[in-house]
This record gives structure tokens, sequence and C-alpha cells, in this order.
């Protein structure tokens, strides 16, 4: 589902965040001329949707209004229906190393699959930038400021993530306009609410996800195997609302005794993918900064 393109898309931007944002002191009229300089790169969004959710689609529907360029909602991977042998096709335990500690969900590994449909589009359809999105996330004005800032100084294999936890991630700062900076994390965070992904970035991906062994977001967390090195922007002014919307699809409930397996065994494996991820940015070159296109 397309929005209504009749409207420009910076102008449909700002009457969006004006009328939910109207205590907003600042005056955005004049930040959406920094809008103007993505529409030469391409620039398409990508909403990732679960159909049969069907308390989400209003919320889906109205951030489709809300970003600032062309955008369709892009139907997610239902792991319920994913058969035996198309997810033992797709996933295989302990592939890396630092071993995950925990089995796939059928939900998590359609999660996986959903990103992988947004990045396949992205090549298929030759688009320079797609903005991905999911449908449990709520935007404020920092977002677009932020958004701005990154398509300002996008590189031609990058991935920008807006995290949705504030104060999560920390690194080299690349850039900073007022209070919002984009960095490059020591490592990459938790989430996959909202990112910009070039096509660089998605045949990287592609190529390296051919077969997975633990979550989208923590597969990506590993970038010395995946070669796209993740940027973040801070704060992204994108916030999860899940709970609001019904509850996460990926949670599930479990046993005391797995849960507190769980509560052991996570801790651990992140200590250990922060040491790896310290160890590959000292062995590596610095990312050069690209300048504004």
């Amino acid at each position: 589902m397309e929005q209504d393109n009749t409207v420009p898309a910076s102008k449909r931007a700002i009457t969006a965040r004006r009328a939910r944002h109207s205590d907003c002191g600042e005056s955005l009229l004049s930040f959406s001329s920094q809008f103007g300089r993505q529409d030469s790169l391409s620039t398409t969004g990508l909403l990732i949707h679960l159909l049969r959710v069907k308390q989400r689609r209003q919320h889906a529907e109205n951030l489709l209004k809300l970003l600032p360029f062309s955008t369709s909602i892009l139907p997610a991977v239902d792991g319920r229906l994913l058969s035996k042998r198309e997810c033992q096709a797709f996933y295989q335990r302990q592939l890396h190393q630092p071993f995950y500690p925990f089995e796939l969900t059928s939900a998590e590994i359609g999660c996986f699959l959903s990103h992988r449909k947004a990045w396949q589009a992205i090549v298929d359809q030759n688009i320079d930038i797609a903005f991905v999105i999911e449908d449990d996330i709520e935007l404020d004005d920092d977002f677009y400021r932020g958004l701005a800032l990154a398509l300002a100084h996008m590189g031609p294999d990058d991935l920008i993530r807006f995290p949705m936890r504030r104060g999560r991630e920390n690194g080299r700062q690349i850039v900073k306009a007022g209070k919002i900076a984009l960095i490059e994390p020591n490592c990459p965070g938790l989430g996959m609410g909202a990112q910009l992904i070039t096509r660089g970035a998605a045949i990287k991906l592609l190529k390296a996800t051919e077969q997975v062994d633990r979550p989208v977001d923590v597969f990506l967390q590993m970038f010395w195997l995946t070669g796209v090195i993740p940027k973040s922007v801070t704060p992204s002014g994108v916030h999860e609302i899940s709970g609001s919307l019904g509850g996460s699809t990926l949670r599930q409930r479990k046993p005391v005794l797995q849960k507190c397996i769980h509560e052991i065994l996570r801790p651990l494996y992140r200590r250990r993918i922060k040491r790896l991820a310290r160890l590959a940015g000292r062995r590596r070159i610095p990312s050069s900064d690209v300048g504004a296109r």
C-alpha cells in the first residue's frame, strides 16, 4: 500500500509532525529543506508488517503518512507458516563462534527472513537507499533531524541504525548537528526497528546470511562476518510501542527453569560479542567519513 504522492514528501512529513507534536517549540519549516537531497538518491521506505496481526494495521498505515518519502508495506514472513524443511534450509545451529546459546523460534526465523526479503527488494528494485521500518515503531521530532543527518553522510555500503534504546551505544563520533550525532558504535546494539540500508549493504548482507544461526539483530552485530559496519543515529527519535499494539510477536513465555538458564547465558554471550567487536574494531582501519552528497 503506497501513500498519496500528490503532496510533496517533505510537506507531508512536516504537516504530520506539526499535528502530532504541536507542543514542540522549534519550527520545523526550515528543516524540511534538508530532505530535498534524498530525492536524487532514490530513497524508498519499506514497512515490514505481519498481515495477520490486525491490531497493528492502522498504526502501520499511519506510519506511511509520517515518512518523508514514498513508502510501501512489505508483508512480513509469517514464521507460523514456515515448513520444517524451509526452517532447516535457512537455520542451522552453531555456524559461527561464539555459538549462540539458544535455539531460534519460528517467529525469530520469520523475522530474519522478513528482513532478508527487504534486502532482496532493495537489490531487485535497484533502490539506492531504503528506510526499513517495523510496524511497532513510533517516531518523534528527533527522528526527522537524525534522518536528515544520516542521509547527508551515507556511504555506498552503509547501514545506519536508529536504535530504540537510548544511551545503549557508544563509539567514534562521525558527525554531530545540535544534539543529534552519527556514530560508529564499538558494538552495535540490538533491535531492528528502523534502519537506512544502501544497495551495497543489502548485497553484502544477503550473501552473508544465506544460512544463519542466530536472530537478525544479533547476526548484524558480527560486522567482521557480514562486511557491513553498522552506524547509529543518537538520539534516534525511534521508540518501540509493541506493548500498546497487542504485545511483541517475537517474545514467548518460557518455563521458569528455562527462563533462569536464559538469564544466565545471555549476558555471558553478550560479553563475548562485545569483546570480539572490540578486537575486530582494533584490527581494521576506521571507515572514512563520507561527505554530504
